[in-house]
């Protein structure tokens, strides 16, 4: 589960998995971006605070067909609710939602760029910067919540190119 507490990569897990120095490796790609990210990802945008759906409970990020919202899952704990939804049709969506630890959270925000125990398998699979299995899967600065698609029309996926500016709204968001 996503929500629980991940310690990172140890000695033991390194030995026990075979992992080499050059862990984790960099994905396939099609030239600019993994090949499990959707290209639509770099139409993905920050709602702010001047538009009409923006609400200063959720930080929400939106395409014309995909959207993320993260909300404070329970007041004061460590666990933050991220919710997805794709539309493929008018009439066809994919829709979830994941608990993530704030330690979660700015791994798949870019905030931190440490692999993870718990993203070993799905690293090792599909190439990445950090992942955690059945919650998200990042290189560099392309997301997917909850995983690796084909990136293609059709994924049950949300894929992100994280722009400075949503990486430090996650920032101020899980610090107030």
């Amino acid at each position: 589960m996503a929500n629980e507490l991940d310690p990172g990569i140890s000695t033991l897990d390194r030995e026990m998995w075979g992992l080499d120095a050059n862990f984790p490796p960099a994905p396939e790609s099609n030239g600019w971006m993994p090949m499990w990210c959707h290209p639509h990802a770099n139409k993905m945008m920050l709602v702010r605070e001047d538009q009409e759906e923006y609400d200063s409970n959720k930080l929400k990020i939106k395409g014309i067909a995909a959207e993320v919202s993260i909300s404070d899952f329970r007041q004061g704990s460590d666990y933050w609710a991220v919710d997805w939804k794709v539309v493929q049709s008018r009439n066809e969506f994919s829709q979830g939602r994941i608990l993530m630890r704030t330690q979660n959270l700015e791994r798949a925000f870019g905030l931190s760029d440490e692999p993870g125990r718990y993203g070993i398998a799905i690293l090792k699979k599909y190439g990445g910067t950090t992942a955690h299995q059945g919650a998200y899967i990042r290189y560099q600065n392309f997301l997917n919540i909850p995983g690796p698609g084909t990136g293609h029309d059709g994924d049950p996926n949300v894929s992100i190119d994280l722009y400075d500016d949503m990486k430090e709204a996650v920032r101020k968001f899980i610090s107030k």
